[in-house]
């Protein structure tokens, strides 16, 4: 998957080199393979490997930031995974936003223009604004707005994004996440629920649970 030597890789394949190690590569194939074959079973890593609500609990603060997660998760569970993962990758993408918004302590500026701000104040390094910024600019933009590039098929049957892409993208998410996290618990923002730390078992995970999220109004 992830990284295929047959074929050019796509902008989504180029940037994951750059963010991601091997580790995180392979897990996002192990992703995406489930993601095809068993909907239940992806989304049963998925929800390994989210910080996300759990069952019986209402919410979490900061909302946003969970909220997003929530809805990633529940993207990955459909059917229609293929025919849907543009939204996938959105969510995927804003639940980043979200994290820079409770950064900038709320502050009503597009994704791209946060990660500026924050770089100018000090509290993104220029490694994280830079993989922040090519994040946005191969991922978020495109999912985000059909007719983003001049090159790109205007029709919303022509604009989606393969399963392998989505993969690496929630993967490319998680360690930007991280990293915003850490920032996030640095200053005020309490966050009840953290990322785990790797697992070598996500490698090879092939199990469903039943352990439903609640719906989110």
């Amino acid at each position: 998957m992830a990284i295929s030597k047959a074929t050019a890789p796509t902008e989504i394949e180029i940037l994951a080199k750059k963010i991601l190690d091997e580790e995180e590569i392979k897990l996002a194939s192990r992703l995406s393979t489930l993601m095809k074959i068993s909907p239940s079973k992806a989304s049963s890593l998925m929800r390994d490997i989210l910080p996300v609500y759990h069952k019986n609990l209402v919410t979490h603060e900061p909302r946003m930031i969970y909220r997003y997660l929530y809805y990633v998760e529940d993207y990955s569970r459909g059917a229609q995974l293929r025919r849907l993962t543009r939204f996938f990758i959105h969510m995927v993408c804003g639940h980043l936003e979200a994290c820079l918004y409770e950064l900038a302590k709320g502050k009503q500026l597009p994704y791209g223009p946060l990660v500026y701000k924050l770089l100018k104040k000090g509290v993104l390094s220029q490694q994280l604004a830079d993989q922040l910024l090519e994040f946005n600019n191969v991922v978020y933009i495109p999912a985000k707005h059909f007719v983003a590039r001049e090159n790109l098929p205007r029709k919303i049957n022509k604009r989606t994004f393969a399963v392998e892409d989505g993969a690496l993208a929630f993967i490319m998410m998680r360690k930007l996440s991280m990293q915003l996290f850490k920032l996030l618990k640095s200053g005020v923002t309490t966050l009840p629920e953290d990322w785990k730390p790797f697992k070598k078992e996500w490698l090879v995970w092939d199990r469903e649970d039943n352990n439903d999220f609640i719906i989110i109004e």
